[in-house]
């Protein structure tokens, strides 16, 4: 009997892909976990992306997730790395447009005397 597919995302990417394919889901995930925790300051729903991405990375190491056909926890991880790689472009695109004050503003100046009638 051949079992058909490993029990660790991680051992299942290197027997099915070799070191390559280990070396980039490792990647895959580090990135992730990565990015997550540098948009976790932002509010709570990065927060729960957080919790969420720890808990999927947790079950990766005892079934595989994204190198064999997806299933529901799949999915999961799929949708978590999705709203985190999309959070993670609105961050870096909203970055604030630096304050103007009260002096560096132009002040009006009149060219010619206004005549009353």
């Amino acid at each position: 009997w051949i079992p058909p597919h490993c029990h660790s995302e991680f051992i299942q990417a290197l027997v099915s892909g070799g070191i390559l394919a280990g070396i980039l889901v490792v990647c895959i995930y580090i990135r992730v976990l990565w990015a997550a925790l540098r948009n976790a300051r932002q509010g709570l729903k990065h927060i729960f992306l957080l919790i969420a991405l720890i808990q999927l990375i947790i079950m990766a190491f005892i079934m595989p997730l994204i190198t064999v056909p997806f299933c529901e926890t799949g999915c999961l991880f799929l949708l978590c790395f999705i709203g985190i790689m999309a959070a993670k472009r609105t961050v870096r695109e909203r970055t604030p447009a630096p304050a103007m004050s009260i002096d560096s503003m132009p002040s009006p100046h009149w060219t010619e005397e206004v005549s009353s009638v």
